[in-house]
């Protein structure tokens, strides 16, 4: 199963989705470490990455009237390539984000989300690739920045990931990733 323009395709649908004069917009990144604890195998993974996640990506949010209710797609693409050896992820999670009301400049939020996860192989002949959905809750402060057209983010987040496989070959297994994330927001208000 090929995916690799699966990412553009998503870009597009979320930039098309709503008018932008109808919500308020953010762009964000994150910077963090992952902890993958496949439950099944010995094969934990340690990633540290900018952006952050296991996967590197781009955080895409809005909100209505109420700051309270965020929503926010975090969306990743990874590529290597080299010859004879290619590998490839890409992850999509619509998530929503309860920020608790206060006057203050810094403040607590709970978020939750939901997506897919792609990941895939190529080395010479054996060409593998898996979807699985991934299922996340975090916890975190943020800081307003003075403008109010910044936000800076410290989250500790808890995805569980389901295994993929590609016609009965695993491609990767499930598992528990344990995530403390650093991030920004630039919001368009």
């Amino acid at each position: 199963m090929r995916l690799r323009h699966l990412p553009l395709v998503a870009l597009l649908l979320v930039t098309a989705a709503v008018p932008a004069h109808a919500l308020n917009w953010s762009l964000g990144a994150n910077l963090g470490l992952s902890l993958v604890m496949a439950d099944d195998s010995d094969n934990d993974l340690t990633a540290f990455a900018w952006p952050a996640n296991v996967l590197p990506g781009l955080r895409v949010g809005f909100h209505g009237d109420d700051p309270r209710h965020e929503f926010y797609l975090d969306n990743s693409y990874a590529l290597s390539d080299g010859d004879g050896f290619s590998t490839h992820s890409f992850g999509l999670t619509a998530n929503y984000q309860h920020n608790f009301a206060t006057r203050e400049r810094v403040g607590v939020f709970l978020t939750g989300g939901l997506g897919l996860v792609n990941q895939g192989i190529e080395v010479g002949a054996v060409d593998v690739s898996a979807m699985a959905p991934i299922l996340g809750v975090g916890v975190g402060l943020r800081h307003r920045m003075g403008n109010g057209h910044g936000i800076l983010r410290g989250e500790l987040r808890f995805d569980f990931r389901d295994e993929g496989d590609d016609d009965g070959v695993l491609v990767f297994d499930d598992a528990t990733i344990v995530s403390i994330k650093l991030g920004f927001d630039f919001w368009d208000r």
